[in-house]
Formats: structure tokens, sequence, C-alpha cells
């Protein structure tokens, strides 16, 4: 069992939820709880939960009263809360709340709609002691209807306490002769005296309801279980989870914190899915759907199973539990389209068969599940959805010339909804339309895909698709290779008709209606976008028409009015669908009073760090890579920065937005410099993301969704998913793939500072600088010093 030794308050709070691998999980009815020292009246080590918003708040705290002195507050301990080790539904935590009594608690939830657990104590003094062991609940009820937590008595005899918050019961009991306390809150009572040595427990159970009857009996229920046969499966279900031993404690810590916390986001599975879905966050007041469908959840828990987040939750999993990794993807393709092969972006979202197409990355994904479970099964079960999921992002659907290149359709897909070309709610974005523009990024994850299929169909033996197969790669290789710029040592994106990447051309800002002649050439030809500031209500009638030369020399007049507006709070914009080869004038009408129309050509010489993809799936032919790599990505006026890589270089990031480090980004990019040799530079990015992590934990104990690419401070939400660290970059830095306890892969040499440890179900890891030692769990032994990659196994007895 890992030792964590972080004091809870260094943490914001522990979350402590059901975990979907134990059992009794609830997606539409999931109670989640709180662990922490910090809030609430009155202070205390509290467990708190607000049933999905159902209630204000439940909070239940331990209470040591002594000669009628009571403590409760973390401060007047004589040594403060520390947890010892923590997963996603356990924790086990030790204080001293009084001098000379030692503490013991652990919390359990066993299901969602119960949580329970054990308060041992124990007299390290001299002297005798008598103690009142309090377990108090206060609850504070939501909406209409309901009462706080008050005592009560069963028609057994036995006393509990009983809150309701609208139609939701709430019970709470103690194992033996509890008793009302005497104190000021509502709470159970063991009264004990202990000997010099001597040690006493408190078991407690909390349930909550539709009825106070069927909560009393939940409660019972958890209050009857074994409490070591649950730890025990608790240890034996988590040792999946690779723990990792640094030369840098907080790195051990934030390592160790994003396990619990990646299983955590895990959520039951939702009624119209086969498997446990991801969720972006898990908080106290997320788990309940009061429509009863999960329609009704917010974007915080939806958007845990968009692809991007999906694949990179996905990567705790693979080494330990890769059942569950195939479980998100096959939630993907349960939703696939029958007829177009279409899968959509967020199967947690209840319509998600109708929505965005998904990002291609589920053929990556399968591969990575198939080199760990090594089952032919498996990928015969996948392959051909995923190759139809291919085909439809090849179709005349999301492909619009019928190059076979096709073009994003949301930045959703892209996962950069503030990207300084085509997001519409920015004043510094151009808002041109994304549709119009082929992407190399799209292009080389569509060439992962493909690469990944062919591996698949080499396993398969199915030799009839390659020819098919290693047309469309060697097509998007081709044409992301031609979109290569060698004046800014980067892949550009090109506009979709002319497969050029113009430069922005400003051609005027328009304060008044009317006819303005223009009289502008461009060649290569361009695309004319524009952008209405705006104040009071979207001027909806506003009406722009460009006249000129299509690019074959034939006029050319295109009208933008009606739906070819985006309306945005104060903006609008639109794309001309055509290119101009000269644009001759313009007539602006039905232009609001204050209104500023912007009008300029696409902007398609900006850059972003998804211009970097071709990195990661091995596209760029090694002569590329190198310059991408080193002017470009490693250029510390670019996008080598002191805390990460961020959205855009920084030359060419003028908003804040542009500066912020995405974690899973910067992991993409990380897998992009191991592909093509650069460890030591995958080894010093790991390092920034790492560092920017623990100040944020040291300075708010919490997680950032994103931090600044320069001052390392956090912004966004905290404790998301995308706030995970990056553990699967680091084990690749390390040069260690783990496919089970008896099978590794090694890489290179460890380019951290100091050695690092890594156990893995009785298999351990010793990464030195020159040497690594491998102990397999029946206790073979393999030393390793050539760095050339290699599968190392242990011999078949």
């Amino acid at each position: 069992m890992p030792a964590w030794n972080l004091p809870l308050e260094n943490l914001e709070a522990l979350t402590l939820a059901a975990d979907v691998r134990f059992g009794g999980s609830d997606y539409l009815d999931d109670h989640i709880w709180a662990l922490t020292t910090r809030g609430g009246e009155p202070p205390a080590l509290s467990l708190r939960t607000t049933f999905g918003l159902r209630a204000r708040r439940l909070r239940l705290f331990p209470r040591w009263v002594e000669t009628e002195v009571p403590v409760e507050n973390p401060a007047d301990f004589a040594a403060p809360p520390v947890i010892r080790s923590a997963y996603p539904n356990f924790a086990h935590l030790t204080c001293t709340p009084l001098e000379g009594i030692d503490a013991d608690l652990t919390y359990l939830v066993p299901h969602a709609h119960g949580v329970g657990g054990v308060m041992q104590v124990h007299n390290t003094g001299r002297k005798a002691r008598s103690l009142r062991l309090e377990w108090a609940a206060l609850l504070q009820p939501g909406g209409e209807g309901g009462h706080r937590m008050t005592v009560r008595q069963h028609e057994t005899g036995t006393w509990f306490l009983h809150g309701q918050s609208g139609d939701l019961h709430s019970v709470v009991l103690l194992r033996g002769e509890a008793q009302p306390s005497p104190g000021p809150h509502p709470a159970l009572a063991l009264t004990v005296t202990l000997k010099r040595g001597q040690g006493a427990e408190l078991v407690w159970a909390q349930a909550a309801a539709a009825t106070p009857e069927e909560a009393y009996r939940q409660a019972a229920e958890v209050l009857q279980r074994n409490a070591e046969a649950d730890r025990t499966r608790v240890e034996l279900l988590n040792a999946g989870m690779v723990d990792i031993h640094t030369g840098n404690p907080a790195w051990d810590q934030l390592f160790a914190l994003g396990n619990q916390r990646a299983c955590g986001l895990l959520s039951g599975a939702p009624p119209h899915l086969p498997h446990p879905a991801p969720v972006l966050s898990r908080h106290p007041d997320h788990g309940y759907s009061a429509r009863g469908d999960g329609a009704d959840y917010p974007p915080a828990w939806l958007n845990g199973h968009i692809l991007w987040n999906a694949a990179y939750l996905a990567s705790y999993f693979l080494t330990g539990y890769p059942e569950l990794a195939a479980g998100i993807l096959e939630n993907f393709l349960s939703l696939q389209n029958p007829e177009t092969g279409g899968i959509p972006n967020n199967p947690n979202q209840v319509n998600g068969s109708a929505a965005t197409l998904a990002t291609p990355m589920l053929a990556n994904m399968a591969w990575q599940v198939y080199l760990r479970l090594r089952r032919k099964e498996f990928l015969e079960r996948v392959f051909d959805p995923l190759y139809r999921f291919l085909q439809a992002w090849l179709s005349e659907d999301n492909d619009s010339d019928g190059d076979g290149l096709p073009e994003w359709q949301s930045l959703r897909q892209l996962n950069l909804l503030d990207h300084p070309i085509f997001a519409h709610w920015h004043p510094w974005s151009q808002g041109a339309a994304l549709a119009t523009v082929e992407s190399p990024s799209l292009l080389a994850l569509l060439y992962r895909e493909a690469v990944s299929l062919l591996r698949m169909a080499d396993v398969l033996e199915r030799a009839t698709v390659r020819p098919a197969l290693e047309a469309i790669r060697d097509n998007l290789q081709s044409a992301v290779e031609a979109s290569w710029d060698e004046t800014e040592m980067t892949y550009l994106n090109w506009d979709r008709d002319t497969h050029h990447s113009p430069w922005e051309e400003n051609l005027g800002t328009y304060r008044a209606e009317g006819s303005y002649r223009l009289e502008k050439d461009f060649s290569p030809p361009k695309r004319p976008v524009a952008r209405l500031d705006f104040e009071g209500t979207s001027p909806s009638d506003v009406r722009l028409t460009l006249k000129g030369e299509a690019p074959n020399g034939s006029l050319l007049e295109v009208v933008l009015a009606g739906p070819a507006w985006r309306w945005y709070p104060g903006r609008g914009d639109a794309t001309s669908p055509q290119v101009f080869r000269r644009l001759e004038s313009i007539h602006i009408e039905h232009l609001p009073a204050g209104a500023h129309l912007y009008i300029a050509t696409t902007a398609l010489h900006r850059q972003t760090l998804d211009l970097l993809l071709p990195l990661t799936g091995g596209l760029a032919a090694p002569p590329r890579a190198r310059y991408l790599i080193e002017e470009t990505l490693l250029d510390a006026e670019k996008y080598w920065q002191p805390h990460g890589i961020p959205l855009a270089p920084w030359h060419q990031a003028p908003a804040r937005p542009l500066q912020m480090v995405s974690l899973q980004w910067n992991t993409w990019i990380g897998y992009g410099l191991l592909r093509y040799g650069y460890r030591q530079q995958s080894a010093e990015l790991v390092t920034r993301l790492m560092d920017a992590l623990t100040h944020s934990l040291e300075s708010s104990g919490s997680l950032p969704q994103q931090h600044h690419c320069r001052t390392g401070k956090g912004e966004g939400e905290r404790n998301t998913l995308e706030s995970l660290p990056p553990i699967g970059l680091f084990l690749e830095t390390l040069g260690i793939r783990i496919y089970t306890q008896w099978r590794l892969r090694l890489e290179g040499r460890n380019p951290f500072p100091w050695p690092v440890e890594v156990r893995f179900r009785g298999l351990h890891i010793h990464r030195g600088a020159a040497l690594t030692e491998i102990t397999f769990p029946d206790g073979q032994r393999v030393t390793v010093d050539d760095p050339a990659p290699c599968v190392v196994s242990a011999a078949v007895k």
C-alpha cells in the first residue's frame, strides 16, 4: 500500500466516491464526498457532501471529549490529520487530537448511496483516560421540505441520527451501545475508559435514500461490513496502479494523487452505454440527475467522455486495468451510426449519436489496449468498426472538396477552444470558419489511425485491406508534407480550396452602410472574413455583399447574410464560402449604429501547438522533424517556455489564453519528442510541467486545469481530469512501458537526475543512470545495461 504521508490541510479536499471496480456505482444518483479540514462551521475534520445539490450541505465529523472539554477543530489537535493512504473510495488518516491519544481513521464509500468508517483511538500516555467519542452530523437542507439532523430511537432501541432534505432522507448509525451526545451538535457517542496502552474503536455508517426506512436499512448494512476485508479488497483492486518513487517527494505525491483521482473519475455506466464513463470532475455538487437520464448533467460532468479527455484518462488505466480502457473505447463504438460509420465525440451526451464526429484517436487507443491485453479477439471485435470510422472521416460529409483531406467541423474535436484563427468568442481571434481550412493536425491524427489499423490488419492477417489503408496513409502524409513552410520552420494550416497558407491582409474597418470600392488583387486567391462588433442585441439582418473575380477569372458575388453569420454577445462573424482572385467592392446593409465591421483575409500563417502533431504519430520526415523540434518547438521565443508549451508560440500569443499550458496537449507533444529521439528534452518538459503542478498544490491545495507558461500560475477549474499529472508521459520518458507484471519494454537511459523505482503487482523496477534492475513477482532478477529498445520477460518455470 503506497504511503502518502500528506497532511490533509495541504489539500483543498480529498474526494471519495463509489469506485466502479468495487461495485455499487450509480451514474444517475452518485453521492460524492470531500474529506477536508478547510471551511465549515464549526471547524472540523469533516466529510461533506451536497448529494448533487439535493442539500446545501451534510458534514460528518468526529469529536473527542475529555472532562466535558470537546476537541473537534484540527487547529487544536496535538498533531494534525495526515493522509497515510488513499484510493478513490477509501482513505486512511492518522492524527493526535489530544496529548497521549492517537487516532487512526479509515473512510470507505462501499456504494453510491452510503459511506462508513472506523475511528480507532489509542492511549499512548502513562495514565488511564476517560473519553467520550462522538460522531456528529450537521445537515443544512436545501429546497422545500426537510429538517436538520435530530436524534431518534429505532423500534429496536438503537439510537440514530436522521435528517431530511427535500425527498432525500439521511441516517447515521454507530455500532455498539451508542447514546445521544449531550453536546451542542447532533451526534452519537460512545464512552470509553482506556488504560495505558489500551485502545478502542468507533464504527459509524451513513446512508441516504428516498425513505427513512430505506436509509436506515442501508446504513445498517454498511455498519455491518467487515472493515478489514473491505480494506484488503481495496488494496488488491488498486495493486494495478503504478507506484512511482522518484528522487523528488513532491512528484511522488503528485503521481499518487493522480492515481487516486484517475480511477475516481470513472462513474457508473450511463443508461445508454455499456461501460463505466469518464467524467470531467467528481465533486460533491455533482452526481444527481433530476431528469433521471443524465441529460441534465453540467459540462463539468459530461465532458469527461470527450475523446481527448477519455484518451488522457485511459493512459492511467492501460498498464493495470486495460479492460477499463477497452470499456471507454467500446462506449464510443456502441454509438456508431450503422449507416455512416460515424461515432460521436461525447458518448456521455444522451443524444450523442447526432453529435459532432469523434476526434480520430480511437484506433490508436485500441492498439494501445491490445498491446496490454494481447487478445486477438479484441482486435477482431473492434477492427471493422474502427475502419468504418476512418472511412466516415474521409467521406464527403467531412471532405467538402473530395480530395481525401477532410476538414475539422468543431473546435471541440481539436480540443482548442481558444484558437486564434477559429474561435468566435474572443476579440483577438479572427473567427474564420473552421470547415474552410485543411489542417495538418487532423491529417496527422488520421495518419496515425491508418497506421494503427495497418498494424491490426497484420495481426489479424487481413491482407486485402492493406492497399486501401496504405493509399490513405500515403495521401495524408504527402498532403501534410506539402504544408511545410521553410521560413517559419513549421507546418501550417492551408485553405481548403487553394491549398495555400496566406498571411492575413486587412481589408478595412467600416462604420456606416453603403458601397465601398477595394480593387484588391490576390495571388494566390484569398478568402475574406468579416467580423462585426456591436452593442445590444444581435443585428441578424445585417447583410454584406462581396463582388469580384473567382480564381478562374469569372465574376463572383458572395452574399453574407442570415445563417452565414455566427452571433455571440457583442460580436458576430462570417466567412466567405468562396475565394477571390480580385475583390472589386463591398456593399453593407443594415449596419447598426455604433457598430464596427472589420474585413480581412484568413490568417493562416498564425501558429498554434496543434501544428506540432505530425511529430506525435511519426508522420514528419526526420529532417523536417529535426527542424520543427530544434528551430520551432525548442525555441525559447516560441514554444519552449519555463513551465511548458503554450497554446501558441510566445511571439504570436498576445492574449493570455494563448499563453496557457494544457497538460493533455503537452503530453501529446512530449510523445512526439520521444518519437524522434529527444528523450532529454522530453524529460525537461516533464520537469517543467511537474514543477508547475507542485507549485499549485503547495500554494492552493489543488491542481489547476491549466497554468501560465511563464509564471506557472494556475487558472481554470480545479481538480479536473485535465489536471491529472502526466504519468504516461513520465513513464515513456523514463523508458519504461509495462505490459504486465511479467513483461515490460525498456528503451534508452534514465534521463532524470535521480534513480526511479516503479512497483506494479509484485514487479519492482529500479531504473538507475546506466543500469536497470528488474525483480519479477516470483523473485527472478534481470539487469539491463543496454539502451537499445528491448522487451524483458520473466522466464517460464
